[in-house]
This record gives structure tokens, sequence and C-alpha cells, in this order.
């Protein structure tokens, strides 16, 4: 994620967004994001929960 960071000048959140918005990127880091749960991910499911009660 660090060479993502430096070549796109993305933010720790916005490279977490990028690499799960794009298959490219999970190709390049070799990621599987249902192995991997990113910051942006779990911050979604708590906004879910949030929302939901």
């Amino acid at each position: 994620m660090y060479f993502l960071q430096q070549w796109y000048g993305l933010a720790d959140e916005a490279v977490d967004e990028a690499v799960y918005n794009s298959q490219a990127l999970r190709n390049f880091m070799s990621l599987v994001l249902s192995y991997v749960p990113t910051p942006v991910m779990l911050a979604r499911k708590s906004e879910k929960k949030l929302r939901g009660r």
C-alpha cells in the first residue's frame, strides 16, 4: 500500500478505498478482500450497525 500511496498521492483512507474499489489494484497487491478487512471496510460495517439501531 505504501507504493500506491506514493505513486498516486493518497492518504491512508483514500488508498484503502482505492484498493477496495479497484480489482487491478487488488491484483497488484495480491489481495483477496474477503480475507483482509481494511480500516475502511471495518468503518463501513460499524456505520451500518449504527444506522440499523
